[in-house]
């Protein structure tokens, strides 16, 4: 039957998905053996199950919309290990789906009754995803955000992004981090401080800035900045390009300081002085501060200090503006207590006069 079934689709290619839709329709798409023998015919026909499925659900889409729409979330159901890490898959759904279909599709994952997108296969998604055409991508995004997704998710994808390229995907992106749970970890921070400094890049900067939204959140990538500098300046990795010697040409480059601070100065030249203060926040943190006093000191560092001659400039006025808050804090608490001794020292003395 198998054998039959393959040999049947060279000449009529409506075959196969008229099968998914017959096993789904009359087993009520729960027996893992009919299920099966759509595998058993993609391997007689000597080709992967998920090239299999693309052709089906491209045909069907021409041929049925409306079952095409009932096929989708089948697919991703019992097939889910193919359909679910295959770029090939996602763009045809993507490419056809309406936004009716969009909506149904949506339920079915709001219901938890299907997964569409697997760990292991998101970001070679998504770089797919990328020279897709636009309304392709935007039907793309409405299911990923529909899943909550996790920025950590793409964080590998990062380095590579090209906003000016990827406008979808780095629009999306930022939408992401905007609405999810923002964990600034090291690895995040590093990925965001790895893609390459531009004036017409500006999403590194827009990243960071919806991570520090939150006071709680500033706290923690202020602290993994101050620490990054400071690592990097022990370590040695100063210049972009420099690399060690002995370290293959092809391999990655590590971040350097350089690069962490020609994003930074980009920040204060875009994020300083806003109605939050947030930016401001960054360059009062003590690690941060200590980091850039321990590079005043850095004779090593000095053509950075020249190249970024403002962005030292800035945390200099920046340390200055948090010290005098800071004494003026303590002037006040020395005042209010100097007063409130005052006061109950006449207290007492009248006190004292009442009793004469």
């Amino acid at each position: 039957m198998v054998n039959m079934i393959a040999t049947m689709r060279d000449s009529d290619n409506t075959v196969t998905y008229l099968m998914l839709f017959f096993i789904k329709a009359n087993s009520n798409g729960l027996s893992n053996e009919c299920i099966s023998c759509y595998r058993d015919v993609a391997r007689a026909r000597d080709e992967e199950t998920e090239t299999l499925i693309t052709a089906d659900l491209q045909q069907c889409a021409i041929d049925d919309d409306r079952l095409f729409a009932y096929l989708v979330p089948y697919v991703f159901q019992r097939l889910d290990v193919e359909a679910g890490a295959s770029a090939s898959v996602f763009n045809v759904v993507c490419s056809h789906i309406d936004a009716h279909q969009i909506m149904q599709l949506i339920g079915e994952i709001v219901r938890e009754n299907v997964t569409l997108f697997r760990k292991d296969s998101f970001a070679q998604i998504v770089a797919a995803s990328l020279d897709w055409p636009t309304t392709t991508q935007w039907a793309f995004w409405h299911l990923v955000h529909a899943e909550g997704i996790p920025g950590e998710w793409l964080i590998q994808l990062l380095p590579k992004l090209k906003s000016s390229q990827h406008a979808e995907a780095a629009a999306n992106l930022l939408l992401m981090l905007k609405r999810a749970d923002r964990d600034p970890n090291m690895n995040m921070l590093r990925a965001l401080f790895s893609r390459t400094p531009s004036a017409e890049d500006t999403f590194t900067i827009d990243c960071i800035k919806i991570l520090i939204e939150d006071p709680s959140t500033c706290k923690r990538v202020s602290d993994n900045v101050g620490n990054l500098l400071k690592k990097q300046m022990a370590a040695g990795d100063l210049h972009m390009g420099g690399g060690t010697k002995g370290a293959s040409k092809k391999g990655p480059q590590k971040l350097s300081m350089e690069q962490v601070l020609a994003h930074l100065e980009q920040f204060t030249q875009l994020c300083l002085m806003k109605g939050k203060k947030s930016a401001e926040q960054i360059f009062s943190n003590a690690t941060v501060l200590e980091a850039f006093s321990e590079a005043e000191k850095n004779d090593k560092v000095a053509p950075l200090r020249s190249k970024f001659a403002q962005l030292f400039a800035v945390v200099n006025i920046l340390r200055a503006e948090s010290g005098d808050k800071e004494q003026s804090s303590r002037t006040l608490r020395g005042n209010r207590g100097s007063s409130a001794s005052t006061s109950m020292s006449k207290a007492n003395r009248h006190k004292d006069e009442d009793k004469d």
